[in-house]
């Protein structure tokens, strides 16, 4: 093994040959992240003196600059990433395990309708922000992720089935790595329609009409300070409004996990609530669990492999997934 291989060979190295790294949304944070490291100890520095007690002098560092306990854990976690990459491609010792901060729970934001309509009203007058407006409308309505959503192609979008499919193909990765459909809510199927009307299978339905997130974000963040809308609620809220609408409406929770692509109730608050009330509402069976009944990402196109007793209708039971927004209104 390289006994003097640097702190830089393995950042440039891991950029090249880590998949998640390489591109797509991974790639920003994790430069940013090492770039951390690199500021106070150097692109020079040798792998092998990278230790426990070195990376909590650097997050202590990073503490009296400012810095969060989760962002010092995500420092944390690029240098490991890095070390463990390089080590697996032999190239440098076995780093130890770092310890991480304990980060204090978020309190997670979300919109109520009626802040989404006054976004969407501000966006388009005095703004003329049609393409703000209807990708807030789309991001509220359906839970997708701002990275999803610039991906989406008018393939993606079946207005006769009523569905948006997310993921399960080479082009559009999930964060999870998963597929999920999501209903089509009667609030945003009109702003689809019109803007599938002439558009060709693969084109984005939204993704053209922004450089990049920055964008998208600046312009929202323009909006939402004329809407007079608090500034603890970003593009992601809309994401966390979903679920916290649905839930309040009673959707059951792994219905609703499904939907909205989460693989684990820790991740999202709003979906860890053991609340017996909600989970027993809206629909007549969990569509989450074994009891005769198949989990949303199937929508009906494996259907094949089940028998007729598992199988579920994916036009009825959508349906029941909107109305239970909608009675929750």
């Amino acid at each position: 093994m390289a006994k003097h291989f640097t702190w830089g060979e393995a950042v440039e190295e891991t950029l090249r040959t880590r998949p998640t790294w390489r591109n797509g949304s991974g790639r920003k944070p994790a430069i940013i992240n090492c770039g951390h490291f690199t500021r106070h100890q150097g692109l020079s520095f040798p792998c092998n003196r990278i230790s426990i007690a070195l990376m909590e002098d650097i997050g202590l560092e990073l503490e009296e600059e400012g810095k969060s306990d989760a962002t010092i854990n995500r420092v944390t976690s690029a240098v490991s990433t890095v070390l463990n990459h390089c080590h697996r491609r032999e190239l440098c010792n076995k780093p130890p395990t770092f310890t991480k901060r304990k980060e204090d729970e978020v309190r997670l934001t979300f919109f109520t309708k009626g802040e989404v309509d006054r976004f969407i009203h501000a966006a388009v007058d005095p703004f003329d922000r049609t393409d703000l407006a209807d990708i807030v409308a789309v991001a509220a309505y359906t839970g997708m992720r701002q990275g999803e959503l610039l991906k989406i192609k008018a393939r993606d979008i079946d207005l006769g089935a009523g569905l948006i499919h997310v993921g399960g193909r080479p082009d559009q990765k999930t964060k999870a790595r998963n597929y999920r459909a999501i209903p089509v809510h009667e609030r945003i199927s009109g702003l689809l329609s019109e803007r599938l009307e002439f558009l060709s299978p693969n084109v984005r339905v939204f993704g053209d009409e922004w450089n990049d997130k920055d964008q998208l974000l600046r312009s929202f963040k323009r909006v939402r300070k004329y809407a007079g809308l608090d500034q603890s609620l970003v593009f992601h809220s809309l994401r966390h409004s979903f679920a916290t609408w649905h839930a309040e409406a009673g959707t059951p929770m792994r219905t609703l996990m499904n939907a909205h692509g989460t693989q684990a109730h820790r991740d999202h608050p709003q979906l860890r609530k053991d609340n017996r009330h909600s989970l027993n509402r809206g629909y007549g069976c969990d569509l989450g669990v074994t009891n005769g009944c198949a989990v949303l990402p199937f929508l009906g196109r494996n259907a094949d492999v089940l028998s007729e007793s598992h199988r579920w209708n994916p036009h009825a039971d959508v349906a029941e997934l909107v109305d239970a927004l909608v009675s929750g209104s």
